[in-house]
């Protein structure tokens, strides 16, 4: 099993007791690549290979060659997928589809590979009310919870994807004020990440 943790990519042995016992670091995120790709939702493909993509729209997936050996056996390559650009627009990965499994039918053991759950499960089913406003917004976007929670990541990126703006906060909020008084008209993603899930909301910056 693999546990893609943002900056940091592990591998675990389930058949291990305890399975924390047989944790691997296969990797830490090369920040040396501009705009780097985060660990966070993977899939495995129909050619047998894992793929990873973040959460902000990169144009660079992970791979990794050989999800069922052991260690650095993996072969994971950071970065090593280009994703196209068609009619002078980049193609950006935000998620995978929700794609149930990839043969004729699943092998309906307990760790079925092939049952895949997509990260928009997590969007649809967020626990937490979110409400931005004003919104078009001019200087100060507000952000505001119906109960408090601990605000792990909080990314706004444009339609094209690129990362405008990154922050984090340990502690427990109702509500977060984001200042978008340095960035252009246009339309915006403010994606945030806490511990009961992920959302990203829409929102229009108009002055």
């Amino acid at each position: 099993m693999y546990a893609a943790a943002k900056f940091e990519l592990f591998q675990f042995d389930l058949a291990a007791n305890p399975i924390a016992s047989s944790k691997i670091l296969i990797d830490s995120l090369d920040l040396t690549e501009t705009s780097p790709t985060l660990f966070m939702d993977s899939k495995l493909a129909p050619d047998g290979k894992i793929y990873i993509t973040g959460i902000t729209g990169g144009n660079k997936l992970h791979v990794i060659n050989n999800p069922d050996l052991q260690g650095l056996s993996c072969d994971l390559r950071q970065h090593s997928l280009i994703l196209p650009t068609i009619d002078g627009v980049t193609v950006r990965a935000n998620s995978f589809p929700n794609i149930p499994f990839f043969g004729n039918a699943p092998d309906n053991s307990v760790c079925d590979s092939l049952l895949m759950i997509s990260s928009n499960r997590e969007i649809e089913q967020y626990p937490v009310d979110i409400q931005l406003f004003p919104n078009p917004v001019a200087e100060i976007l507000q952000i505001d919870f119906d109960y408090p929670v601990i605000l792990e990541d909080m990314v706004v990126t444009d339609v094209a994807g690129r990362v405008l703006s990154e922050a984090t906060s340990r502690v427990d909020l109702h509500t977060k004020k984001l200042d978008v008084s340095g960035m252009d008209n246009g339309i915006y993603y403010l994606t945030l990440v806490t511990r009961e899930g992920l959302v990203t909301r829409r929102f229009v910056i108009s002055r």
